[in-house]
């Protein structure tokens, strides 16, 4: 469903961006959101007959729906159009009434799916909207980072920048210390004190050194470094950014890949986040050091469908949760994996959140120079890649799904990768020059026409509701976020 070259195209001038991946040139710029869909759907084996089931509101408008020179509002509709489309597969599959209709399931049996374009792309957006409105902030709301750290930080070579994260506690302080710079008794740290500090560093030796203390940093790279710089990285990231589901354990890595899908009650939280990715959850926590807990997730995981984790990758290796041993558990098992950089590569073990696979890829570079501000570096107006990454994996579990129904069994892994979303995102092109940024974006009355009123275990919660409906359906969430750890380890009867 690739756009025909031959028609002149509405839509505003891209510019091309050419990924190698293994001697593959990708080039996505001319790609409507339909497109997108038919491109990973067809990747992941999936009926071709079902795409006819979409509707697209707005996606003929090929401008920019918020202000960036990346084609945000494309992947926001056809990423959740994606998931939408595979949970209907598979819901269809599933109450198929004569076997053989199982594998024929195609749009005829499909309920019509609509995804507006500048609904999903608010979506994008869903936490800057979340709010609880009638009460306090939750006690347990993680502070702002403080000031000195709340940017990207210069560094000793000409240009040289690093982004530091600082969400968690953990690694904000541990970023502080190795800098030099002690919380714990100095509370009056300025900007320009970590600046001095980040000032005594090369960006790509302190990344180093922040990434083997534990703490999260990447040095600010352009597009041509990451590509020829961290070229073993950048091959091995996917050209498609959902890994199609294989039906056999891989094969041990230098850093496995491991599932935990419960926080531990010690770990820090990140409320304002957790509020809005909460609702239609029940939340229960287990501590894997004790082996009460450990024995409670052994007897999930030997009766679950799916087996979701979202952790660096090698983080329970220590605790013995091998891929194959999850498996032997549950033969039947879907075990979905997201991570920063992908199963493949040098960088495959490492941490990583949005904010620093935009940093260390090129796209915050790529970004400020078709802004063209003076800026060195530019964030993109929403997390996209973690909200496309959450959609995607969604997508390929449902494949992984439809597939174990389908053929009858088999355990299935998915991966899902923040990189592999950025390299697409990257494939669709950019718009020319200064033009992505020559849009409004939403107005308050445009977002508050898609927001919902709920009442939640932390109080009214106001967010965005889900743009995806499905004909028939009423797709939504039916509970509310509760506190962390409201509910028992246990599956509900």
């Amino acid at each position: 469903m690739a756009a025909d070259a031959s028609v002149p195209s509405k839509r505003p001038a891209t510019t091309n961006i050419n990924i190698i991946h293994e001697g593959i040139s990708t080039d996505r710029s001319r790609f409507t959101p339909h497109d997108v869909i038919a491109d990973i759907w067809a990747s992941l084996g999936l009926p071709a007959a079902a795409l006819s089931a979409v509707d697209l509101p707005g996606s003929e408008h090929a401008g920019p729906v918020l202000p960036s020179s990346y084609r945000i509002g494309c992947l926001a509709q056809s990423s959740i159009a994606l998931s939408a489309l595979s949970a209907a597969l598979v819901h269809s599959v599933r109450n198929a009434s004569v076997e053989k209709e199982k594998e024929k399931a195609t749009a005829a049996s499909l309920p019509r799916i609509t995804v507006p374009q500048r609904h999903a792309t608010a979506e994008f957006l869903s936490v800057q909207h979340c709010s609880i409105v009638n009460t306090a902030a939750p006690a347990n709301d993680s502070p702002k980072p403080p000031a000195p750290l709340l940017d990207i930080h210069p560094t000793a070579e000409a240009g040289g920048r690093i982004r530091i994260h600082t969400a968690f506690p953990h690694h904000r302080d541990g970023a502080l210390r190795l800098l030099g710079l002690d919380p714990a008794s100095r509370t009056d740290l300025t900007r320009a004190d970590v600046d001095a500090q980040t000032r005594q560093w090369r960006s790509r030796d302190l990344e180093a050194a922040g990434l083997a203390a534990g703490c999260a940093m990447y040095a600010l790279r352009s597009y041509d470094e990451w590509d020829v710089g961290e070229a073993a990285q950048a091959s091995a990231v996917a050209d498609l950014p959902v890994r199609p589901p294989t039906n056999k354990p891989p094969r041990p890595r230098a850093h496995p890949r491991h599932r935990r899908p419960r926080r531990r009650p010690h770990l820090p939280a990140l409320p304002v986040v957790d509020r809005d990715v909460a609702r239609g959850k029940r939340t229960a926590q287990l501590d894997l050091r004790l082996e009460s807990d450990r024995e409670q997730l052994r007897k999930l995981i030997a009766s679950c469908d799916v087996f979701l984790q979202g952790y660096r990758p090698g983080s329970l290796a220590a605790r013995g949760w091998e891929e194959e041993d999850l498996v032997r558990m549950n033969p039947g098992i879907v075990v979905a994996n997201m991570s920063a950089f992908g199963p493949e590569g040098p960088w495959q073990g490492r941490r990583g959140f949005d904010s620093l696979v935009q940093t260390c890829s090129g796209m915050n570079v790529s970004e400020a120079e078709h802004f063209g501000g003076g800026e060195g570096a530019r964030v993109l107006p929403c997390q996209a890649l973690d909200h496309a990454s959450g959609y995607l994996l969604a997508t390929g579990i449902c494949a992984a799904l439809y597939k174990r129904d389908v053929e009858r069994g088999g355990a299935f892994c998915v991966d899902v990768s923040l990189a592999g979303t950025m390299k697409y995102l990257r494939s669709l092109g950019q718009y020319e020059g200064r033009s992505g940024f020559d849009c409004p974006g939403f107005t308050a009355d445009e977002v508050g026409g898609y927001l919902e009123v709920r009442e939640s275990g932390l109080g009214v919660l106001k967010a965005v509701r889900h743009s995806a409906s499905v004909e028939g359906f009423e797709p939504g969430w039916d509970r509310m976020p509760q506190p962390l750890g409201s509910d028992e380890a246990e599956w509900q009867s």
